[in-house]
């Protein structure tokens, strides 16, 4: 039976690769005091963790594994605003979808200045199953298209409800995909769960995630009485609480899920010379996500920063200069024009070389010969050594 599971398993990820990027959750193996011995530290057991009390922290897997309940365990105290170990946790409850829907239609949740698990749960239904349940909603249409008396007395009239007739053909159109089985049904449950240890932070938080739901057309709502039951519904694994059955197909599900969020950038630096698991060069952040910069590409690192006048592209390259001196042994040489880069290398120590030398006020000039200067307009250059290491460059060295 484990071998059959595997290789379903294995079968799925096969199938999902050729559209997502997929990550199998890991065991970190770590060696302690010396290499005496080992700590696993594994990361479904921190996502687990995660789900129940909105804190991911590496979780170290106990040495006798029967612990395992304990580990991914909380505190959960119930009412309309429910508290798990110290922190309040607020559920926000999508309930009412809009006539259409298109890829990422709820991506402006990625813009928000909070920390959020967004849940979606989704039950299968076999073909029959769901033939069945939009066989039985297409009969409840079609009783309100004609008044009651005349299907009482089976006679005409003008008296038709025009939304009435509109939601049959919808529903004979869906029962016509599911038997084509082009398209799945099933109940589809989604909500968003927020932590915070201040319950009127927490409030203030659901507040803002309904109001941007409701503005993409959505219907959403702050659970009080069904709070607890929200949530224990949306805890991986957790099939049975808080079921809704709005009746949607995978079409609209694939819409509706998040596939897609901001990259934040690798988390170390890619350049294989760099010390083990170095940070990035810096992070910069537009919105609500920090971005981690890096210029490395394996061990290629080359740039170009291309503007007009005065946008920046000097100001750009001394933080770059700045932060890249948090690497261990970083050697920085730069040849700089129009001495934009001589404050930093004074400000942190570093050598500043006039190529030429001896002309106050205007700046040192590289002088050339009179075929090759034609070729090139610039003539003020200076090289400078930040964080210098091992002797330095005298004048009479240049070429």
């Amino acid at each position: 039976m484990l071998t059959d599971f595997r290789t379903a398993i294995r079968e799925v990820e096969q199938y999902l690769a050729n559209t997502l990027s997929i990550r199998r959750m890991l065991t970190i193996v770590t060696s302690e005091r010396g290499g005496a011995r080992n700590a696993r530290y594994d990361e479904l057991m921190q996502f687990v963790r995660f789900c129940i009390t909105g804190e991911s922290h590496p979780v170290r897997l106990p040495d006798i594994p029967f612990y395992l309940d304990w580990v991914a365990t909380a505190e959960l105290q119930h009412g309309l605003t429910p508290k798990a170990e110290n922190r309040y946790l607020a559920v926000v409850a999508i309930d009412g979808l809009p006539a259409e829907s298109w890829p990422g239609i709820l991506d402006s949740l990625d813009l928000m200045p909070l920390t959020y698990r967004w849940s979606s749960r989704f039950i299968f239904l076999d073909a029959e199953t769901a033939r069945q349940k939009l066989e039985r909603t297409r009969k409840k249409w079609q009783q309100k298209v004609r008044p009651f008396f005349d299907q009482l007395f089976q006679t005409q009239s003008r008296s038709v409800d025009q939304d009435a007739m509109t939601m049959v053909g919808e529903i004979e159109d869906a029962i016509a995909q599911a038997a084509s089985q082009l398209v799945a049904y099933g109940y589809y449950t989604p909500v968003i769960v927020l932590f915070d240890e201040d319950q009127s932070v927490v409030q203030e938080k659901a507040e803002a995630v309904r109001r941007l739901v409701q503005a993409e057309g959505f219907g959403a709502r702050i659970e009080t009485l069904n709070a607890t039951d929200a949530f224990l519904g949306s805890l991986p694994g957790n099939w049975y609480c808080n079921i809704r059955e709005p009746l949607i197909n995978t079409s609209n599900l694939s819409d509706l899920v998040p596939l897609n969020t901001v990259w934040a950038g690798s988390p170390v630096a890619p350049c294989p010379f760099f010390p083990e698991n170095s940070p990035p060069l810096m992070q910069v952040a537009s919105g609500s996500t920090p971005f981690r910069l890096n210029l490395h590409i394996d061990d290629v690192g080359h740039t170009l920063i291309f503007g007009p006048t005065g946008s920046g592209k000097s100001t750009l390259l001394a933080l770059i200069a700045a932060q890249f001196r948090r690497y261990e042994f970083a050697q920085i040489f730069a040849f700089d024009k129009g001495r934009s880069l001589e404050p930093l290398t004074l400000a942190v120590g570093g050598a500043h070389y006039a190529i030429g030398g001896g002309l106050e006020g205007e700046g040192p000039v590289l002088v050339l010969e009179p075929e090759l200067a034609r070729h090139f307009p610039f003539v003020h250059w200076r090289i400078f050594r930040a964080n210098p290491i091992g002797p330095g460059l005298a004048t009479g060295s240049r070429h």
